[in-house]
């Protein structure tokens, strides 16, 4: 339904030949009736992605494409009314000197829609939301944050948009409207098989609500995937720290086993800045792209090796604690790449009454991508304690 392919932004700077580089290569899609949840930092370009692909900010570079009935598709900014945007503060949204319903109303005035149209579509939407007939002559003043934020939902839903893109549509709400208002959303999707760019800090939300998730980091994807697979087994360094940040009610609360992805680890330092980002943008790319697994789980291999070689198989299992299934395509990219050496137990099979074990050292090639793999790290996440 969207697929937004090598999107860019970059914003100049006054009196400078430097750029921002607020969004750098970000690919995504979204399916008709799916939930795709985007997280990162503040300053990640989450919002900055949201309002690009509904046309508030024009890309420097790349396309958002939107599929249209009969095998078309529309480039640039979408369709009207087939894409709506729910803000995060309902109250600066909505204009103080207009009644609820002229609010929820207008998005109606751009469309080729009668009037008489317009009465069944607002009669449809209040029930949908859903909010009491009565609040149409209200002014928002009058207003809960709950029942603005209903009115915000209202107003997007009034024109069946095939997406909403919803930026922190809860962040603003207490524990009760929150949870009303992730309910209604649930609800209108199995309705209207809609689709949503669900856009939130809140870690529990995602998983709740999103059917895939994309990590954001310094304007990059750098990891996406099923929202379940994702947050029980993180592959990225920073996707691990960022679950690891979810603070928990209690002192005395534990997280449950799988959603750190085995144990968490912790992002410190600070994130490095937008302003000719490009060496901390290739290598988070290089990373994420060419070797998606190449990760915390080929760094424990590695680090192990240096400090254990001529070990087997089962002695990285165990030290490691990955699984067969996991390892040993992570020692064969290795040995390919000339990183690892190995050599076969002496004997045979016959002699020994059991198979010949494997034995893996790293080699110095290997030894030097450890140490620039980890000073890398480095300057991009601040100090990533693995």
């Amino acid at each position: 339904m969207l697929t937004v392919d090598h999107l860019f932004k970059q914003f100049p700077i006054a009196g400078s030949s430097k750029v921002v580089s607020e969004i750098n290569d970000v690919s995504f899609s979204i399916a008709p009736g799916e939930t795709l949840g985007l997280v990162g930092e503040s300053g990640s370009g989450k919002t900055l992605v949201g309002r690009i692909i509904v046309g508030l900010i024009d890309p420097t570079a790349g396309s958002v494409r939107f599929d249209l009935p009969g095998g078309r598709e529309a480039r640039g900014r979408p369709p009207k009314g087939k894409v709506q945007l729910v803000f995060q503060e309902p109250s600066e949204v909505l204009d103080p000197r207009l009644k609820i319903g002229a609010t929820i109303v207008e998005p109606l005035q751009a469309l080729s829609i009668e009037r008489s149209e317009w009465r069944r579509r607002v009669r449809d939407t209040m029930g949908l939301v859903p909010l009491d007939p009565a609040l149409l002559d209200a002014y928002p003043s009058e207003l809960s944050a709950g029942q603005k934020q209903r009115v915000g939902v209202a107003r997007a839903m009034i024109t069946e948009p095939d997406l909403v893109v919803l930026d922190e549509p809860t962040s603003a709400l207490d524990p009760t409207a929150r949870a009303e208002i992730i309910d209604l959303l649930k609800r209108i999707q199995a309705e209207r098989h809609t689709a949503y760019l669900f856009i939130s800090h809140d870690l529990s939300t995602i998983r709740f609500i999103s059917h895939r998730v994309a990590v954001m980091y310094l304007g990059m994807i750098v990891e996406q995937g099923e929202a379940a697979t994702l947050f029980s087994q993180p592959h990225h360094p920073y996707s691990s720290g960022l679950l690891s940040s979810v603070l928990l009610p209690h002192p005395e609360l534990t997280m449950e086993k799988g959603w750190r992805g085995g144990g968490g680890r912790r992002v410190m330092g600070a994130v490095p800045s937008a302003v000719d980002a490009s060496p901390y943008v290739e290598y988070l790319r290089s990373m994420s792209q060419k070797h998606p697994r190449f990760t915390a789980q080929t760094a424990a291999v590695l680090d192990m090796l240096i400090a254990n070689p001529d070990s087997s198989g089962a002695d990285i299992v165990r030290a490691t604690g990955l699984k067969t299934g996991t390892l040993y395509p992570i020692l064969m990219r290795l040995e390919e790449a000339g990183w690892l050496g190995s050599h076969w137990e002496e004997g045979v099979p016959a002699q020994l009454g059991r198979p010949r074990k494997r034995f893996y050292s790293v080699t110095g090639v290997g030894r030097a991508h450890a140490r620039s793999y980890a000073q890398q790290q480095q300057a991009v996440f601040g100090r990533l304690a693995w």
